[in-house]
């Protein structure tokens, strides 16, 4: 509805009027599809509703009364039609008959619309902007980018819904991968043909060499397995700006959702961009938009969520005091399990098999295996795999690292004896040998480790503080072996009173060494926890 009759509106022209509605009514309508003859109908569809173009009667008068050559003609056609309609007597319903009647002339006029006169339209921004021209609308904002739409052919032929996404030639490379088993076609979004491709990911007919060339740049590595395609449509991206990682996907209106995390994933802030365009990829100008807004400063890279959740796992086997060799194989594509006897092993093909099985379905990232072996009551044995993970969402990660601390990890207990039973949850683990045993209370891992606590020691003794223990007679003709031996041992008492005693000799104690002690008394304390719980860790303080 147009609302009020203003002093603009009643120095136009009639088509001009009708025009500056078109306009409104075709960018109100953006992305929706009609048959291209019913277009006037749909958009004037909740004025017809209203019964009314205008809000008061007195305007719908005087629409009628400034423009008495269309209110003739529109009075004349509908007679023709077998309609009577009285301007003076109902103005308000005279007004609607006589916008439509202008609105279905002036789309008349459109070479597009009558093109496209039996089909169904969708009104892209391209589309759109084809009908303002054709109809001589001047168009204010210029197009930010193409879209294209891609069709996929089932084996009888048919295709479903297009599929929108930005207009460049690396979207159609990732379009044709996704949907390498059948035949697809890309088109603009004037319907003009683009590119074809046949089952198994081959291009087919291209408009252009040139186009041609641009797509093989980037499918050509998909194809030769040198590069893995992200899942097209794409629902989720993840990017970094700088030293900030910014994931962004759609929401349930299909607009874009952004969350902002910092390096040690803090959520910074976020928030929604409209999807204008109604892409179902998300483009770069989002990128943009959240670089801009947010005064980000550094390039845009895309991220895979793989190669985050490869990095945030190695942070999880180095806080959870995994062997470096371990850690070192994991780098290089090996996964390790530990049993619990204490003892690493490389994982069997079969359990191979079995963990790629669980990341392909869950999309998360296996980092170490705990194997367990329970004996029943009745003497019958259970073996279980415990997939220690990171899963593919980055609002999860930072509890993850929290209760991580604690010795909880998140992980999927494969019951290999009761397959039924097995599920995702929380498992309690604690070190062993440079592994990882099942414990269900858990672990303080933000204690010192022995060889942490050993190394410490050293370097304190190797720093010229003059309260240093370490310079004093004492100490002068022992080296790093006893102070090892004595951490190993777990000979506490011994390295503090030493080390309370020399400090007595030399005067106040130095913070460093009040440091230390801090940390043998931690360290101390909790083995005897643990000690006190029946499990036998001293093997587990691996140095």
């Amino acid at each position: 509805m147009y609302g009020q009759y203003t002093d603009e509106m009643r120095m136009m022209s009639f088509d001009e009027v009708i025009r500056d509605y078109i306009s409104d009514k075709l960018d109100e309508f953006e992305g929706n599809t009609y048959y291209a003859s019913d277009l006037a109908s749909e958009i004037t569809m909740e004025d017809n509703t209203n019964g009314t173009m205008f809000a008061y009667t007195q305007d719908a008068r005087d629409f009628i009364n400034d423009h008495p050559n269309q209110a003739a003609e529109t009075y004349e056609y509908y007679r023709e039609i077998g309609m009577d309609i009285n301007p003076f007597q109902d103005p308000d319903t005279y007004s609607f008959y006589m916008g439509y009647y202008g609105v279905d002339q002036m789309l008349n006029r459109s070479e597009y619309i009558t093109r496209h006169w039996d089909e169904q339209i969708t009104l892209t921004p391209d589309v759109i902007e084809q009908i303002k021209q054709d109809l001589g609308i001047e168009i204010e904002q210029p197009q930010q980018y193409e879209t294209f739409y891609g069709y996929i052919y089932d084996d009888n032929g048919m295709h479903g819904d297009p599929i929108l996404f930005e207009a460049n030639s690396e979207n159609i490379s990732l379009f044709v991968m996704n949907n390498q088993f059948n035949q697809t076609v890309v088109t603009d979004s004037m319907d003009s043909f683009v590119v074809s491709s046949l089952p198994g990911g081959f291009l087919d007919r291209v408009c252009n060499e040139e186009t041609r060339q641009q797509i093989l740049d980037h499918l050509l590595p998909y194809q030769q397995g040198e590069k893995f395609p992200m899942t097209f449509p794409v629902e989720e991206m993840l990017i970094e700006i700088g030293d900030k990682t910014v994931n962004v996907q759609f929401n349930s209106d299909r607009d874009f959702d952004y969350t902002i995390y910092s390096k040690d994933l803090s959520e910074l802030d976020g928030g929604i961009i409209d999807n204008t365009h109604h892409l179902d990829s998300i483009p770069g100008s989002v990128y943009e938009s959240i670089r801009d807004m947010h005064h980000l400063e550094g390039e845009i890279v895309q991220q895979e969520i793989h190669g985050l959740q490869h990095d945030e796992a190695l942070y999880r086997m180095e806080s959870l005091r995994l062997k470096e060799d371990i850690i070192d194989n994991f780098k290089n594509g090996e996964l390790w399990q530990s049993t619990s006897g204490g003892d690493l092993y490389r994982l069997s093909e079969d359990q191979d098999l079995r963990v790629l099985q669980f990341e392909e379905n869950n999309n998360c990232t296996v980092y170490h295996v705990v194997h367990d072996e329970y004996t029943m009551t009745d003497g019958t044995k259970m073996e279980m795999e415990n997939y220690l993970y990171v899963s593919d969402s980055m609002s999860e990660w930072k509890e993850d690292r929290e209760i991580l601390k604690e010795g909880f990890a998140y992980s999927y207990v494969n019951n290999l004896t009761y397959p039924e039973f097995s599920e995702l949850g929380e498992i309690g683990v604690a070190p062993r040998d440079g592994g990882l045993i099942r414990n269900d209370r858990g672990y303080d891992f933000t204690v010192m480790s022995a060889h942490d606590l050993a190394d410490k020691i050293d370097q304190y003794n190797l720093h010229h503080d003059p309260l240093s223990y370490a310079e004093s007679e004492y100490y002068q003709d022992k080296g790093f072996d006893e102070m090892i031996s004595a951490v190993r041992h777990n000979d506490f008492e011994k390295i503090t009173d030493d080390l309370r005693a020399e400090i007595s000799n030399n005067g106040p104690m130095s913070d460093e060494a009040k440091e230390i002690l801090s940390d043998i008394d931690a360290y101390s304390k909790d083995y005897e926890i643990h000690m006190d719980n029946g499990m036998d860790l001293k093997g587990g303080m691996s140095l």
